[in-house]
């Protein structure tokens, strides 16, 4: 009667697993302030760590040293490839008085904001292009549908008019202190510029006012946000 023996183990070993496979195998989930439930869009600000440099692939510079994020993250979401785990839905770099963003290669201050067009996204969602192990610092995160509108500020109002559009990648860190860093590969300009006329009309253009950007040229963008929220997985 030894295949009894082993039915009645092989009982016991899958009765066994039937108990722990909650625990064991359940999907590792978004956690905002140390829960995950219930399931939910937390908002989230963002505040600027240094500075954001951003570069054409002609090498035209830009920096801005103040900056205004918001979104959310989806609380309960599942920590996995492809998933979505927050947005942004606005966002401001420098301010209307034409300080916190300049550039040496335009020669005038600017403004940058998300891009309020006819057809433009209501939010840029973030998905996650890894899958995270419980607990681990890191993931790597895209930021979809982005769409910022920049222009000049002051006496050159407009003289630089131009939209970036794309997808960026990115890394979000979870912790007490997250933040989304956001550093591009070199060579590599995910961001495609369309120029405008220069008379805040949203007609589209060859180039800028004066000249310095095409449309059709690339972006590239550096920063580092500090979330406002405890995030975890």
């Amino acid at each position: 009667m030894k295949w009894k023996r082993r039915s009645i183990a092989a009982g016991v070993v899958a009765a066994s697993l039937m108990l722990i496979a909650p625990a064991a195998f359940a999907s590792n989930l978004v956690a905002v302030n140390g829960t995950s439930s219930p399931a939910a869009d937390v908002p989230v600000t963002g505040s600027l760590s240094g500075t954001i440099s951003f570069i054409t692939d002609f090498g035209v510079p830009a920096s801005c040293t103040t900056a205004s994020v918001g979104g959310h993250i989806k609380r309960g979401a599942s920590a996995t490839v492809g998933t979505k785990i927050g947005a942004i839905t606005n966002l401001t770099f420098g301010n209307t008085g034409g300080t916190g963003c300049s550039s040496t290669g335009l020669g005038y201050p600017f403004l940058i904001k998300k891009s309020t067009k006819t057809g433009s996204p209501v939010e840029w969602p973030i998905h996650l292009t890894s899958t995270p192990a419980k607990g681990s610092g890191s993931a790597a995160i895209e930021i979809r549908n982005v769409a910022m509108k920049m222009h000049s500020t002051g006496l050159t109002r407009w003289g630089m008019d131009l939209e970036a559009t794309g997808t960026v990648p990115a890394k979000i860190f979870q912790g007490a202190t997250p933040q989304i860093q956001i550093t591009p590969t070199a060579g590599v300009f995910p961001l495609a510029l369309q120029a405008f006329d220069g008379w805040g009309t949203n007609t589209a253009a060859e180039h800028t006012m004066f000249g310095q950007i095409y449309t059709g040229d690339g972006m590239q963008m550096t920063a580092t946000f500090n979330l406002s929220t405890p995030i975890t997985w």
